[in-house]
């Protein structure tokens, strides 16, 4: 099953921080080459998470 959430959060990085928190990074939140930034981690619930931010700036 798949679930999409959308937050509008001021700080995503640390909303990013806390759900890595005894949990998996498997890819660093980080500017990609479409212009956003991209990250994904697995908490410590095991839920996969694919966090994509537009509107950071370079």
């Amino acid at each position: 099953m798949s679930v999409i959430l959308r937050a509008y959060l001021n700080f995503p990085g640390t909303a990013f921080d806390r759900l890595a928190e005894g949990g998996e990074v498997e890819m660093v939140l980080q500017q990609q080459m479409w212009g956003d930034h991209y990250g994904a981690v697995i908490d410590r619930f095991a839920i996969h998470w694919m966090v994509n931010v537009g509107g950071l700036g370079g």
